[in-house]
């Protein structure tokens, strides 16, 4: 039962974090294993659909936020994903559309300067290095 709710929580879309997180705190507390190969394509799914949608619309930052909630607590929650694809695609908005934001960030603008932000913490939790990429 509690794994068929963790594959509902982050098949559902968007991806559910709160019934993620308390999926897997219940998990702790009755010390049943969730991290199985399941539960990590289930994962890897979740990431691969929220990271097509913000390559379709990364503007979108409620969607952004999203995203870097989700990989945040997979990174905290030590789930095994497979990242190639999430890393290639935010490579990709790396070099797309990050230089636009950084420039309208430090011209003033506050929702640039949170779409920097939360690109900055999806980019260190799916261990893509801004600071490698050349911008521009």
């Amino acid at each position: 039962m509690l794994k068929q709710r963790l594959h509902r929580a982050l098949a559902s879309d968007p991806p559910l974090p709160s019934a993620i997180e308390q999926c897997m705190a219940e998990a702790r507390s009755v010390q049943v294993e969730l991290d199985t190969p399941a539960s990590a394509f289930d994962w890897t799914a979740s990431l691969r659909r929220v990271i097509d949608r913000l390559a379709r619309d990364p503007d979108d930052l409620a969607h952004l936020e999203r995203s870097v909630t989700l990989a945040e607590l997979a990174v905290r929650l030590h789930v095994d994903l497979d990242l190639w694809h999430a890393e290639n695609e935010c490579w990709a908005l790396l070099q797309r559309v990050y230089p636009s934001w950084r420039a309208q960030a430090a011209a003033g603008d506050a929702v640039a300067l949170r779409r920097v932000t939360a690109f900055a913490r999806l980019c260190a939790a799916i261990n893509v290095s801004i600071d490698a990429a050349p911008l521009g």
